[in-house]
């Protein structure tokens, strides 16, 4: 899937969650980066965890450590804020960490990045 086929997925789940659910979310919206966070976690764990299902996510699940890697400048920096303009930046910047350091993917750069 391109970045823009993902884009538009994590909208709609996000877009479809605020419509069926306004009345109890916080400020009556689904975050987008909270839609992207549980999309590309669940993606991350069917890769990680599922190995026979050949799944190749297209992103990497953002959290607060890799964002102020990033260090993205006039944008959120919380992910659990953060709407789509901010998500692509995020997106940008990795895909820049990512080619800088040899990676063409960033599941692959942030499975090396992300280590507890």
């Amino acid at each position: 899937m391109d970045d823009e086929a993902h884009i538009r997925r994590i909208r709609e789940l996000a877009s479809g969650l605020t419509k069926a659910h306004a009345a109890v979310l916080y400020g009556e919206e689904f975050v987008f980066g909270v839609a992207a966070k549980a999309v590309n976690v669940y993606l991350k764990h069917l890769w990680c965890g599922e190995p026979s299902l050949d799944i190749r996510p297209t992103h990497c699940p953002f959290d607060n450590n890799i964002i102020d890697a990033l260090n993205p400048q006039g944008c959120e920096r919380r992910w659990t804020y953060g709407g789509e303009k901010d998500y692509r930046e995020w997106v940008r910047l990795a895909y820049l960490a990512a080619t800088a350091e040899g990676y063409s993917r960033l599941s692959e750069w942030e499975l090396e990045k992300w280590k507890p």
